[in-house]
């Protein structure tokens, strides 16, 4: 079966090299060769030689072994929506499906890189050999951890970075919202309160001075009367807490009875509610065309 197999590939190989050097050699066509050796294999593998047909390096081994020195091959890239970076994963492809705006030309002289800026088109060539050489150091530099990972790494690196700028930009609108620090009602009483917090943070429970020796009547003594003096502290501390919560809760409520009376108000006076929100002829809302009279020019003529 393998004596078989190897006549199928070379008499397709024949066939194929024949009909190239009848037409005196130019353009590879893939499409062509892969239905030669098609119909000598007999539909037996051909997707995988199809494959190896389309292999850039298949081919240059054909030019150095059974092909002629005009031929030549148009190659595509073979990721082209650029999920990874490879300059050397090209494809063998037919003239007709070559990209025009990116392309490659394989000969026995070298490699021909076709590509377009803009308006302008520009041309690479590389030696046959020094496209081999750099092609197989690319493959090994990919092989380091670092230079493998760096695609799949960068997408997370770039992906938690944005991540946590969305986060930080909600948490900033949530606290700019809702911070209770910044409530101008609220600031100065829990400011009060936190100046008062630190002044009693800096008290002791015990008056004992170094370097000094106490009988046991001067030390009861000494506590008592620091005692005496840290209660009255406590006591001057919770009520000017009590006086910062009350003046910021009577200023709080007072807000609030304004605005409602300015919701009552304007609830309760059609005349003013119709001045502020005239119809316009043309359709929406605007504010009157002249304004109120003062009370005293309203009552002039009455005096």
């Amino acid at each position: 079966v393998r004596i078989a197999e190897e006549f199928k590939q070379r008499r397709a190989d024949e066939v194929a090299r024949s009909k190239r050097k009848g037409a005196g050699g130019g353009a590879y066509d893939a499409t062509q060769v892969a239905k030669d050796a098609a119909l000598a294999d007999s539909g037996a593998g051909g997707d995988e030689k199809q494959t190896r047909r389309n292999d850039p390096f298949w081919f240059i081994q054909m030019l150095r072994t059974e092909l002629s020195n005009n031929e030549f091959a148009y190659m595509n890239v073979a990721d082209s929506e650029g999920t990874s970076f490879d300059p050397y994963n090209l494809r063998i492809v037919p003239f007709n499906e070559v990209n025009p705006a990116n392309h490659y030309t394989i000969s026995e002289a070298g490699v021909t890189h076709s590509f377009r800026k803009g308006k302008q088109e520009f041309a690479e060539f590389t030696p046959l050999a020094q496209w081999e050489s750099e092609c197989h150091l690319f493959q090994e530099v990919m092989e380091i951890p670092f230079f493998n990972r760096y695609h799949a790494w960068k997408s997370y690196y770039v992906w938690k970075k944005n991540i946590q700028s969305d986060k930080m930009t909600l948490c900033k609108q949530v606290l700019t919202t809702n911070l209770f620090i910044l409530n101008t009602t609220f600031q100065p009483s829990l400011m009060r309160v936190r100046r008062l917090c630190v002044q009693l943070s800096k008290l002791r429970l015990h008056d004992i001075k170094h370097n000094k020796s106490y009988s046991l009547a001067e030390f009861e003594e000494t506590q008592v009367a620091h005692r005496t003096a840290t209660c009255q502290l406590l006591l001057i501390f919770f009520e000017e807490v009590r006086v910062a919560v009350q003046e910021a809760c009577d200023k709080a409520i007072a807000i609030f009875e304004a605005e409602i009376a300015a919701a009552d108000m304007a609830a309760t006076d059609p005349l003013g509610v119709q001045q502020d929100h005239q119809l316009h002829p043309r359709g929406g809302l605007h504010r009157p065309l002249y304004p109120p009279r003062p009370a005293h020019e309203l009552t002039r003529g009455l005096v």
